[in-house]
């Protein structure tokens, strides 16, 4: 069940699509949403404590959320519904395929709950079982007049030699709340590639070795951004997660693509 939990989180999100039906599509770097409603965002934490049977050591179990109290729109939906999905999978270790969760306060305390009553469960059954951690931060990042970055964080662990960490950024469109792709502001992906791997091997000071020697797990050992990514003023963020694109040893991979250096694949100034 270790690594279970962070494998389902990768799959989930990495084959997910948008559920909301298609409209008219944006284009995300010029068109201005009209008449965005007020945003009122419910912002709690809530944890459990777990303390071994000497009483010697003890773990938290912390659940930090944010939601949109009302789904007025269809990107605030879009938004809570991201949400939903990720603490439930981070805390039952079941996909869902729901896809009208409806948050509240008490949807996110008997998530914690669940994941708590396994943990307890875990710990009374096996004879060397450790304490189990949790760890979980979802956070609405508004900083953008035509989108709005979801930030989930997970830290689990659950016996074994280490714990499993994941970080997702979701980029969802206030104009239709489709999740955006690097491909709703690149005219072009496979040139970008071309510039990101020079920036990606300049940041982990790789040379020009080749990707699969050095233990790397690219498709057909080609460089290939993911969808994983923030934009602030300076360009796009990247980041892969541990067991991503190798081994748990390499840990994240993080690096900034500028906009100076893609500025001409921009679909929009």
């Amino acid at each position: 069940m270790r690594k279970f939990l962070l494998l389902l989180i990768l799959v989930f999100f990495g084959l997910n699509a948008c559920w909301v039906p298609k409209k008219k599509r944006a284009n995300y770097l010029s068109e201005l949403p009209q008449n965005i409603p007020q945003k009122i965002i419910q912002d709690s934490t809530i944890s459990r404590v777990m303390i071994s049977q000497n009483e010697l050591d003890t773990s938290k179990l912390t659940l930090h959320y944010q939601y949109f109290l009302k789904a007025d729109s269809i990107y605030k939906d879009s938004v809570n519904q991201a949400i939903g999905h990720f603490v439930f999978l981070s805390s039952n270790f079941e996909d869902v395929e729901n896809n009208d969760i409806k948050l509240s306060n008490q949807f996110f305390v008997s998530c914690l709950d669940s994941f708590h009553k396994q943990a307890l469960q875990d710990y009374a059954e096996t004879e060397y079982s450790s304490l189990w951690e949790y760890d979980v931060n979802c956070e609405i990042v508004d900083q953008n007049a035509k989108f709005i970055t979801l930030s989930n964080y997970i830290f689990t662990f659950t016996g074994g030699a280490h714990g499993n960490a994941f970080q997702q950024y979701l980029n969802i469109s206030k104009f239709d709340g489709i999740t955006l792709k690097l491909e709703n502001f690149i005219s072009n992906t496979q040139e970008f590639n071309a510039i990101a791997e020079k920036e990606f091997r300049k940041v982990l000071e790789l040379g020009e070795e080749n990707l699969e020697n050095l233990g790397f797990w690219f498709e057909n050992n080609k460089f290939a951004c993911n969808n994983n990514f923030t934009i602030d003023a300076t360009g796009f963020n990247f980041l892969f997660n541990a067991y991503e694109i190798g081994p748990y040893s390499m840990g994240q991979s993080q690096f900034l693509v500028p906009f100076s250096a893609v500025k001409h694949l921009l679909k929009e100034n």
